[in-house]
């Protein structure tokens, strides 16, 4: 009996390996490690730009030291952290937002992000911290896409996702061999 045990939790280990094996290796398929962005065709956006997902780490890590949580390293009285500091009007200038949903053309932390001139280009150039080009078009089409921000994963309701539907039905076993095929097939 404990021998039947052991061997099913080593078997459910192995499983669980396997999984967090192929999560990294789509993740990195996705986000690569190279800056150069969307040019040469090596990142494909995704159809439907999810703020959790791919905004907020690309926010985190270049723009909330600045423009985030913390009142006293916030500059510009600016916080992108939130969907109400986003697109509330700049203080800088009244009739100016960071954000405004379905425009990137008028909103100033985009246009911001695409400036030539060094000296309101965001993030800085002094910060180190340059956006590549995938990360811009991304921004972009999340702005266009509405500008949706979401409440952490752990806030939410889990939804039951829709099994894909793959085109060769003789492949894997189970709905999960479905969705690892699908991952596959897109990347």
């Amino acid at each position: 009996m404990c021998r039947n045990n052991s061997k099913r939790i080593l078997s459910i280990i192995a499983v669980f390996s396997t999984l967090c094996l192929l999560m990294a290796f789509f993740t990195m398929c996705k986000s690569g490690n190279d800056s150069s962005g969307s040019e040469g065709g090596n990142f494909v956006l995704p159809k439907y730009v999810d703020y959790n997902y791919d905004i907020k780490p690309i926010l985190s890590d270049k723009c909330f030291a600045c423009h985030g949580p913390d009142n006293n390293a916030r500059e510009a009285g600016l916080r992108l952290d939130t969907e109400e500091g986003a697109y509330k009007a700049l203080a800088e200038s009244p009739g100016k937002h960071a954000v405004v949903p379905g425009k990137p053309h008028i909103s100033e932390a985009f246009l911001r992000i695409k400036s030539e001139d060094e000296s309101i280009r965001m993030p800085p150039i002094a910060s180190n911290l340059p956006l590549s080009n995938y990360e811009i078009d991304l921004i972009e089409r999340w702005i266009e896409q509405g500008a949706v921000y979401k409440p952490h994963w752990a806030f939410t309701a889990p939804v039951k996702p829709e099994v894909p539907q793959p085109k060769d039905k003789s492949w894997g076993k189970n709905d999960i061999d479905k969705f690892v095929l699908d991952k596959m097939t897109k990347a």
